[in-house]
């Protein structure tokens, strides 16, 4: 057996896989992508090569492989210009949390599509009263019937205008302390209802959005389990531990490798993807957004 760099591998195995990531890397990613249909391209291409999601069972579209196995392709591909930076947040944040708390139904309906790059979610917690303390959020879900009804406003979300989903915190029990009754859901970035003004950068772009929902209508079963049980306590400790594990080009990309920091382009503000890394804001025990904005 190996180091725990490689645990569950034998050395053997370990460097096969290895030389099977370096082989398809040498192939798809020599270049940078030039836009965001070259990164869906080698999306597609890594899931087909059974390279993508790989600690998410086959059923949902991963690779059915070990963490062992991540951790290799990371530092494989770490080695290359990047190739899907504009998935640090569909696949670092919003993947995960698919993968480990959402429904049979809604991995089978959403996973392999996320993880094959078919479509691009982001996450939404920032507001313009509640920046890193989440847990001061107006943003409100009502259930009507069959459906849950969101008004409120996010701020600082990355790609939204790009995203075909979102992951989104919204308050469900208003006479809950103001850590609890949050409730997590899945939104359509292009439902009605749902309005994304792009927030213009001081170099020009337009990374980050407002995101505006009015009477936004999702399925009763588009809740992240569970209901009302969205922990935004207990961030801080769990995201800097999890944080020191990264791989580093995951921190590089995080830090603005390919996705620009806010706090660098739009005056201090910081946007979600620094926010929470790796879908850190847990539902039942989870996490809150580790860091206090000292500029808001």
């Amino acid at each position: 057996m190996t180091d725990t760099a490689t645990t569950g591998l034998t050395d053997t195995e370990a460097a096969e896989f290895r030389q099977k990531c370096v082989d398809f890397m040498d192939q798809y990613g020599t270049k940078p992508a030039a836009n965001l249909d070259d990164q869906k391209a080698f999306l597609a291409a890594s899931a087909g090569a059974g390279l993508a999601g790989l600690p998410v069972a086959a059923e949902y579209g991963g690779g059915g492989l070990t963490l062992a196995h991540e951790k290799i392709w990371r530092e494989v591909k770490g080695n290359y210009p990047m190739p899907d930076g504009e998935f640090i947040i569909s696949h670092g944040m919003c993947l995960p949390m698919l993968a480990e708390y959402g429904t049979h139904e809604q991995k089978e309906r959403f996973l392999a599509d996320n993880i094959s790059g078919k479509t691009m979610w982001c996450q939404m917690f920032s507001e313009p009263g509640a920046g890193s303390d989440v847990a001061s959020l107006q943003t409100k879900a009502e259930l009507d019937g069959d459906e849950w009804v969101l008004n409120g406003q996010k701020v600082w979300t990355t790609l939204a205008h790009k995203s075909d989903y979102g992951l989104v915190v919204a308050r469900t029990d208003p006479d809950q302390v103001k850590h609890a009754g949050i409730s997590m859901f899945i939104l359509d970035m292009r439902g009605q209802g749902v309005e994304i003004r792009p927030i213009h950068q001081i170099d020009g772009g337009s990374h980050f959005n407002e995101v505006f929902m009015t009477d936004a209508r999702i399925p009763k079963d588009w809740l992240e389990p569970r209901h009302g049980d969205v922990d935004v306590r207990a961030c801080r400790h769990r995201w800097r531990r999890r944080r020191q594990d990264q791989p580093a080009e995951l921190q590089d990309a995080a830090q603005g490798r390919r996705v620009d920091r806010p706090d660098q382009q739009s005056g201090g503000a910081r946007s979600d993807d620094e926010d929470l890394v790796d879908g850190d804001l847990q539902v039942a025990g989870g996490d809150e957004d580790p860091r206090r904005d000292e500029g808001r």
